[in-house]
């Protein structure tokens, strides 16, 4: 049986901009990219960048799957802070949705996105 494995990133919030765009193309050049999306499958090898760190930069949503069963996925959450000094601090976190079946995506290759 061969090997397959899905990627999906998507940007609900704001669109991705040309600099982010470029950035994620030099860490996958066989990506689908969009302004709001980028989807990539292999059938060897790995994705060369963390998923968490992506979510957490750029994207809003992640979704892996693998044929083998193992599957995961990540959501970003934006939580605003309430202090007076600053009103409109906004952080993001990224929460992992628990899977049913196998582990959570790959580790990443050493040199990811920045």
């Amino acid at each position: 049986m061969s090997e397959f494995q899905y990627y999906e990133f998507v940007a609900i919030d704001r669109p991705l901009s040309a600099l982010e765009r470029k950035r994620l193309r030099e860490t996958t050049s066989r990506a689908t990219i969009t302004s709001t999306r980028l989807v990539n499958t292999y059938e060897w090898g790995n994705f060369k960048a963390d998923p968490r760190d992506l979510v957490a930069k750029c994207f809003d949503a992640f979704l892996y799957y693998a044929n083998w069963g193992t599957h995961g996925s990540y959501c970003a959450f934006q939580a605003r802070g309430l202090t007076r000094e600053s009103p409109s601090n906004t952080s993001k976190f990224v929460a992992s949705v628990p899977a049913t079946v196998g582990a959570s995506p790959p580790s990443p290759q050493p040199d990811g996105i920045s």
